[in-house]
């Protein structure tokens, strides 16, 4: 098992001089209990997918997928 320490200096050697992250397809997979797959654009262009857990529940993801809270209770009432 890696410590939490270990996983960092992972995560900071797979970065190599960061430029962007870009979640893949988020809104549409963004889904309870399951990993998410984001891509690192590295400095020299390349690219490197890698494997997000998240911790967000239902209703989480319902203000995410909806721009913010606000934006998915206006949806809740204009449906009601």
């Amino acid at each position: 098992m890696t410590s939490f320490s270990s996983t960092c200096n992972i995560l900071i050697q797979l970065i190599q001089l960061y430029i962007h992250f870009i979640p893949t397809r988020l809104n549409k997979i963004f889904l309870l209990f399951q990993p998410i797959t984001a891509t690192l654009k590295h400095s020299d262009g390349s690219t490197e997918d890698i494997v997000l857990n998240h911790t967000f529940n239902e209703p989480q993801i319902a203000w995410f997928q909806a721009g913010s809270a606000l934006n998915r209770m206006k949806e809740v009432a204009a449906a009601n």
